[in-house]
C-alpha cells in the first residue's frame, strides 16, 4: 500500500488505519521531511505495541516527480493507492493558485497515469467537499482532479474510487 501526503493530517490517520489491516508493506510518499520522519516514527512504535510485521518504508518525494513516483510504484509492487497529497488550505491557495494546479491537478494526473501504466489495482483518491461546487482555487483544482479521474475509470484495469474529506474522520477505510 503507498500513500501519498503521508505526512498529513489526513494521511496520518490513513496510515495508522492501514497499518491496523496488517498489509505486508505500507509506503509512505511525503515531500516534508519533518513530517515523513513523526508517521514513520508513529507507525514504527505501533508496530511494536501490536506485535505486527508490516514493513514502513519512507520515501521523500513530490508526486509530481513522474521519475520517482514510477520507481516506487515498480520497485515495491504496489497495488493500492491512497492519495492524499494536496494541498488543502484555502487562504494559501487563493495566494498561490499556481501551486494548487501544480500538485492537485498535475499531480493527481501523473501519479494516476504512472498508476495505470503499472497496473495498480485499486486508486483511492482522498478529495473534499469544496470540490463539489467549486467557489476557491483550492475546491477547483480537487474538482479538476476528481473530474480526470472520474474519466479513467472505465478505460483501463486500475479502479479509481473517490473519498470526501468531510467525511474521513468519520469512517473507517476498512
Amino acid at each position: 500500500v503507498l500513500v501519498t501526503g503521508a505526512g498529513g493530517s489526513i494521511g496520518m490517520e490513513l496510515c495508522k488505519q492501514i497499518l491496523a489491516q496488517r498489509p505486508s508493506k505500507i509506503i509512505l510518499f511525503e515531500i516534508s521531511e519533518f513530517a515523513l520522519f513523526q508517521i514513520n516514527d508513529d507507525l514504527l512504535k505501533s508496530i511494536k505495541h501490536i506485535k505486527s510485521e508490516t514493513s514502513i518504508v519512507p520515501v521523500i518525494g513530490s508526486v509530481r516527480d513522474e521519475k520517482l513516483v514510477t520507481k516506487t510504484i515498480k520497485k515495491h509492487c504496489v497495488n493500492t493507492i491512497y492519495h492524499a497529497a494536496a494541498y488543502k488550505h484555502v487562504p494559501f491557495m487563493e495566494e498561490n493558485p499556481y501551486e494548487a494546479v501544480k500538485t492537485n491537478v498535475l499531480g493527481s494526473k501523473n501519479i494516476a497515469d504512472i498508476s495505470i501504466q503499472n497496473q495498480v489495482e485499486k486508486f483511492v483518491m482522498i478529495s473534499t467537499d469544496k470540490a463539489v461546487n467549486p467557489i476557491s482555487s483550492l475546491g477547483m483544482t480537487k474538482h479538476i482532479a476528481e473530474r480526470y479521474l472520474t474519466t479513467l475509470n472505465s478505460q483501463n484495469k486500475t479502479k479509481f474510487i473517490k473519498i470526501k474529506l468531510n467525511f474521513i474522520f468519520k469512517t473507517k477505510f476498512f
